[in-house]
């Protein structure tokens, strides 16, 4: 999709540092002990030193697998027991494609 290559051409380490950011304080409301499995962090760059501290910090004495997909363009997210929590365009296109595909559903013939 077009969309997904524009995104991708524009991330930048400011983009994902801002993503890990907005990231961690979600993580810090989040019920940890609710989510089963592995824990993994996956990010589309590799997370510094202090970006993954502050992640283990958030999600506390959990196990956590830091993984890197640069096919997510930018954007990172918490995968554990099949459940997806994150920030990355995808979620967003997802959303808007499935907005779109409504729209056009109800659009008189």
């Amino acid at each position: 999709m077009v969309i997904r290559r524009a995104l991708a051409d524009l991330a930048s380490a400011d983009l994902q540092h801002s993503a890990v950011q907005v990231f961690t304080e979600k993580l810090r409301t989040l019920d940890v002990a609710a989510l089963e499995g592995r824990l993994e962090v996956v990010s589309a760059y590799d997370l510094n030193e202090d970006e993954r501290q502050r992640i283990q910090e958030a999600l506390g004495p959990a196990n956590i697998e830091f993984t890197r997909a640069p096919e997510m363009a930018w954007g990172i997210e918490l995968r554990a027991g099949g459940r997806r929590i994150g920030w990355n365009p995808a979620s967003y296109l997802e959303s808007l494609e499935q907005n779109l595909g409504e729209a056009l559903e109800t659009v008189p013939q």
